[in-house]
């Protein structure tokens, strides 16, 4: 699940998955030191929504296609388009 001061900033606690680093893709491909970046998973929340292994197996898929959807610069629309809501 989320940190608690990730969720005191306004996230969403029953988030499945968060991408964290620079959203500027084209950025990150000039700097000379870039900034790392992660996809988390929140397995808590993704076990406890998905009881059923093949519906748990496609949500991971979506979930971390939605994130790195976010690496790439593209906001919520942009994953959405994709439909990877």
């Amino acid at each position: 699940r989320p940190h608690w001061d990730v969720v005191a900033d306004g996230f969403d606690p029953r988030a499945l998955g968060m991408f964290e680093g620079p959203d500027d893709f084209g950025q990150r491909i000039l700097e000379l030191a870039p900034m790392t970046s992660r996809i988390v998973l929140f397995t808590a929340n993704l076990v406890a929504s998905f009881a059923d292994p093949e519906d748990l197996e496609e949500e991971v898929r979506v979930t971390v296609l939605h994130e790195v959807g976010h690496y790439f610069g593209l906001d919520e629309d942009g994953v959405a388009a994709l439909g990877l809501e």
